[in-house]
């Protein structure tokens, strides 16, 4: 079984808990396993008689987010089209949540990240302080297939990520988990060392905390800043070949489906049929 699971949790479907007996007097300790909740989703689509129904699960069965739609055409093109759906949000609404005063320094870092990596949002919570380049503005992440690939971020970020860092005495933390929880686990829940910031005790954030931070504050789930991401290159006319290495996409199609433009863009492509304007 050990030989087995390495790969498992190399590729990150597993991970270690802290070493426990078995029982009083069994032995060496064991390390118990537990599935990472967030390393993959599963999307489940239902077409009922007038509404499509979606649900995304995490590996341990959970349910993470629902959604329907009204379902006016059933044909077979209709249905496809209407899955393909862009669910990116408009620049101007990006920027203006990020700009928010009232926005925590975490979840502003956080949000601002996301955006401007394109990244997945539980590669991000993985990162560790000493995983940042921070003179280079990037980070290497662990991808879907187990590959090491590096993410890259801007200015806001890069501004942002040292004030997230300072501790209190003004001191930066040097290692352990980059986006921590609000408070120190509770002994019963307590998670693996490696997810303990070292410098403060309390734990690493998780990405079912962070969806409910965005929802609550936005309405958004944070796939969708990625998606947005992808969206406003292809608007920018960022080649594709270029919207796929940021996003790391392998297969065109896929990537295709997020630079669908959105509702800005062709608002601001309409002017080109409007009428010649007069010249006086």
């Amino acid at each position: 079984m050990t030989k087995s699971a390495r790969p498992l949790i190399g590729g990150g479907y597993l991970h270690e808990l802290p070493p426990e007996r078995t029982a009083p007097g069994a032995g060496r300790p064991v390390n118990p396993l537990a599935v990472t909740s967030d390393r993959e989703f599963f999307v489940g689509v239902k077409i009922g008689a007038d509404t499509l129904y979606g649900t995304v699960c995490d590996l341990r069965a959970q349910v993470r987010t629902t959604a329907s739609r009204p379902l006016g055409d059933r044909s077979p093109g209709a249905v496809c089209a209407l899955l393909a759906d862009s669910r990116a949000v408009a620049k101007t609404t990006i920027h203006r949540l990020l700009s928010r005063r009232d926005i925590p320094l975490r979840e502003k870092t956080l949000w601002r990240m996301l955006y401007e990596t394109a990244a997945r949002a539980a590669e991000i919570l993985a990162l560790n302080v000493e995983d940042l380049d921070l003179e280079h503005r990037r980070a290497p992440v662990r991808s879907k297939g187990g590959a090491i690939e590096w993410v890259y971020w801007d200015s806001g970020t890069a501004h942002l990520l040292p004030r997230l860092l300072r501790l209190p005495d003004g001191s930066p933390r040097m290692h352990g988990p980059l986006f921590l929880s609000e408070r120190r686990p509770v002994p019963a829940r307590r998670p693996a060392a490696a997810d303990i910031c070292p410098h403060t005790g309390r734990a690493r954030l998780g990405y079912d905390r962070a969806r409910v931070l965005l929802d609550t504050v936005a309405g958004l789930d944070l796939h969708q800043l990625r998606h947005s991401a992808a969206t406003h290159l292809g608007e920018a006319e960022v080649p594709l070949q270029l919207i796929m290495g940021k996003t790391r996409h392998k297969n065109p199609r896929t990537a295709m489906r997020y630079v669908k433009p959105g509702a800005e863009a062709i608002a601001g492509v309409t002017e080109h049929l409007a009428p010649p304007r007069r010249r006086h």
